[in-house]
C-alpha cells in the first residue's frame, strides 16, 4: 500500500479515529522495524516482513475502529477490537509519565529519585555538557561510545537489537550527554500524534547516571504539551522497580490476542 506523504495510513487512522497508540506506533519505528502496510477486507494492517500481524486492523470505514480478523502481537491499552477472542496473553506494561512533574519533584514520593538524580552531576561538576542540537556532528564519538557500551553489556538481553542500533547511530531524535569530552549517555525518542515515545536510554554503567539521564530527558520534554510513553519492563523486575519510583501517571497492561 502506498503511504500518504511521509506517513503510514495506519498512523493517520489512529489519529482520525482517536485511537490511543501504543509504544511502538511512530513513523520512525515503523520504518526502522521494516513494517509493511497492507489492506485486507477494507481494513489497514501492519505486518512484519514475514507477514506476522503486529497490531489490530483498523477499518477504513468512518465510525468503525479496530476489527478482529486474526491474531496480532500487541493491542492498545484503551481501545480493544470488536469481537473478543478466546484468549489473550499479557505482553508487557505501558508506563505513562507527565514530563512536567519532573520540574518540581516535591514531596516524599519523589525523595529517592530527587536525591539520586543529583548525585551524578555533583560528582562530575564542570565536566558535563548535554547536547540537544547538532548531535550528528559528533557521530564518531557516538560510535566509540556504542562500542564501549556493547563491550559491557550482554546483547542477547536487549529486545529489538537491530532496530536499537539504527536509533543509536541514525535516530532522528537523539540527545547526548558528554563528560570530559566523551559520550557517556544517550536519550533517544520518537513520537506520534498523542505521545512522545521514550525509545531508549543508553548509558555507561556508572553510579546514578541512569537517573540523571532520565531527569535530563523529562525536563527537556516538559517544554511540550505531550505525555511520555516510556514503554514496558521486558520481564525485568529491576527495571519495573526503577520505573515505579518515577511516579508514573498511568501503568497499563498491553496484550497479545490469539485464537
Amino acid at each position: 500500500m502506498n503511504r500518504v506523504g511521509l506517513d503510514f495510513k495506519y498512523l493517520q487512522l489512529l489519529e482520525t479515529k482517536n485511537i490511543r497508540p501504543n509504544f511502538w506506533c511512530s513513523q520512525e519505528y515503523f520504518e526502522k522495524a521494516k513494517f509493511k502496510e497492507v489492506v485486507i477486507d477494507n481494513s489497514v494492517c501492519i505486518e512484519t516482513e514475514d507477514g506476522q500481524r503486529v497490531f489490530p486492523p483498523i477499518s477504513l470505514e468512518p465510525g468503525v475502529g479496530c476489527l478482529l480478523t486474526s491474531r496480532f502481537w500487541s493491542d492498545f491499552s484503551d481501545h480493544k477490537p470488536f469481537r473478543l477472542p478466546p484468549e489473550t496473553d499479557f505482553l508487557d506494561y505501558e508506563y505513562i509519565y507527565d514530563p512536567k512533574s519532573f520540574l518540581n519533584m516535591a514531596g516524599k514520593k519523589w525523595q529517592t529519585f530527587r536525591k539520586n538524580c543529583r548525585k551524578y552531576p555533583k560528582r562530575h561538576e564542570g565536566r558535563l555538557h548535554y547536547i540537544v542540537d547538532g548531535v550528528d556532528r559528533i557521530s564518531a564519538k557516538i560510535e566509540v561510545f556504542f562500542e564501549k557500551w556493547l563491550e559491557a553489556n550482554d546483547w542477547i538481553e536487549y529486545h529489538d537489537g537491530e532496530v536499537m542500533v539504527e536509533y543509536i547511530l541514525n535516530g532522528a531524535n537523539r540527545e547526548v550527554l558528554v563528560a570530559a569530552n566523551e559520550v557517556c549517555g544517550m536519550n533517544i525518542w520518537d513520537e506520534n500524534y498523542r505521545f512522545i515515545n521514550y525509545r531508549f536510554c543508553v548509558c555507561l554503567d556508572q553510579p546514578f547516571l541512569s537517573e540523571y539521564m532520565r531527569f535530563l530527558f523529562y525536563t527537556q520534554k516538559a517544554k511540550q504539551d505531550k505525555l511520555v510513553n516510556d514503554g514496558g519492563v521486558l520481564d525485568r523486575p529491576e527495571l519495573k522497580r526503577f520505573k515505579d519510583k518515577l511516579n508514573p501517571l498511568e501503568v497499563n497492561e498491553i496484550h497479545s490476542w490469539r485464537f
